[in-house]
């Protein structure tokens, strides 16, 4: 017996050696190949994980070992369990220190396999040299996910939803670029401020989920491209091609929007990369970085971002006479917004203006009543906030008064209106956002969460699915 546990010892120590010389070649690459900064955590991790797995075969070797010696000494006859024994740890303990020594020449072969440009090009992305220019991120030296985030967040894709709700202007990719600039957004709720996170605002404004398919943000070029580009996507596969605000997708595991290029680096407007304040839960704010264009796996182009095709020819200039019909016809507008939409169609308003006044009115329209007005209000047709406001009273309406009807639901022609308050459960008549974004519903009904006007934020399971008109909504 004690020869055996000897024997096992010394084969278990060859064994440490091998994953020893591993742990030590592996960091000799990664901070002088690499240019990758000193962590003791990730060696030491690294070090106990082989050693652990040497440990756990040999053990239950040497269990089965012990389980054989016992059933001898309860009389069961076993030909020589203990001559077989040494055997078999050693013929273990052999294949597990040759893959470690496989796994050590690969290293050496990476190692010694680099050509010293593309070695000097690597090691320069550790460090920022020009302090006026964005600071340059390795992101090999960003952490990987842990496997309960990963869990959880394959967990939530599969629920669907698009998780917590952040109200982003994305007219251009400058004014999404101005409002998220350090700021910082949990999405999914897990581990603060996470690169993820950032993109996921531009496909959530959008009434869609940007899926990984693993939990980590490569995969959601490697397993999802086809389903996160949607109809509203295109993919882009050059990395020598990219356009200010495409989502690029980076490898080991990044994700942000492309700002520009700087040389042999892309500059990128993202989350977690190094970038102030940060979260204790986890990441750090918007900030932009530069990232090695080799780091590129593909990007995401917004099509409502993309380059505008060239301004087709502007129509023959009509005569201020014949402007001045459309005025009185009613097709610029009224009040400011005729003088600045004639000004910016480079026509003399006061010119224009003074035949309009000088000419024979139209025909007025007939005035409608304030609650038919009311109920074109209710169903949106005149916008929200001050726009509306400006519009009615433009019109000749009387806000206030058509406003106190909206506000206390008074039935029109008989009809009383449908009176909703927080916390009712609701199903969505049209899949319609209160912006006019298509949605896509996850949930047979929802909660109204928030309540203003005729606005509606709507939640299931703890989470916000989109914002919809009261007009849209059927209460159950």
């Amino acid at each position: 017996m004690q020869e055996v546990i000897t024997n096992a010892l010394i084969d278990y120590s060859i064994y440490s050696l091998f994953v020893l010389i591993y742990t030590l070649v592996g960091a000799y690459q990664n901070i002088n190949v690499w240019g990758m900064s000193f962590n003791w955590k990730i060696y030491v991790n690294g070090l106990v994980k082989w050693l652990a797995l040497g440990a756990v075969v040999v053990g239950s070797t040497f269990g089965a070992f012990l389980l054989l010696a016992q059933a001898e000494a309860q009389g069961v006859d076993i030909v020589n369990a203990q001559a077989v024994a040494p055997r078999v740890i050693l013929g273990v303990v052999i294949l597990a220190s040759a893959v470690m020594l496989g796994k050590i020449v690969s290293k050496l072969a990476t190692t010694m396999g680099v050509p010293a440009d593309e070695l000097k090009k690597i090691q320069e992305q550790s460090v920022n040299t020009d302090a006026d220019k964005p600071l340059i991120v390795n992101l090999a030296d960003l952490p990987m996910p842990s496997e309960d985030y990963i869990k959880a967040k394959l967990q939530d894709e599969q629920k669907g939803g698009i998780g917590n709700y952040y109200s982003i202007p994305t007219g251009s990719y400058d004014q999404l670029r101005n409002t998220v600039l350090g700021n910082g957004y949990d999405v999914d709720n897990y581990y603060g401020w996470q690169c993820w996170d950032g993109t996921a605002l531009l496909w959530q404004q959008l009434g869609k989920g940007l899926i990984t398919g693993n939990g980590l943000a490569i995969g959601c070029w490697d397993l999802k491209r086809d389903v996160n580009k949607y109809d509203r996507f295109d993919l882009v596969t050059d990395v020598n091609s990219l356009q200010r605000g495409d989502v690029v997708v980076m490898r080991p595991n990044h994700i942000g929007f492309f700002d520009g290029y700087d040389g042999a680096y892309m500059t990128i407007l993202g989350q977690n990369q190094g970038g102030t304040p940060t979260n204790p839960a986890g990441g750090s704010a918007f900030n932009l970085a530069r990232i090695s264009k080799s780091a590129f796996a593909g990007a995401f182009r917004y099509k409502a971002w993309a380059s505008a095709p060239a301004p087709t020819p502007a129509p023959a200039r009509k005569s201020n006479d014949e402007i001045a019909k459309e005025v009185l016809r009613g097709d610029w507008g009224n009040g400011d917004v005729r003088k600045a939409r004639l000004i910016s169609a480079g026509y003399d308003y006061n010119a224009i203006q003074a035949i309009v006044n000088g000419a024979v009115p139209a025909p007025a329209p007939t005035r409608k009543s304030n609650d038919e007005i009311a109920l074109e209000v209710r169903r949106g047709d005149w916008g929200n906030g001050t726009d509306r406001k400006a519009r009615l009273e433009s019109a000749g309406y009387d806000y206030s008064a058509i406003q106190a009807i909206v506000n206390k639901s008074v039935p029109v022609g008989g009809a009383p209106a449908t009176m909703f308050a927080v916390g009712d459960r609701v199903v969505p008549t049209s899949l319609i956002s209160y912006d006019g974004v298509p949605l896509t519903q996850y949930d047979n009904a929802y909660t109204i969460t928030e309540l203003q006007g005729d606005r509606a934020v709507l939640s299931a399971r703890g989470q916000v699915w989109s914002a919809v008109r009261t007009s849209n909504l059927n209460k159950l």
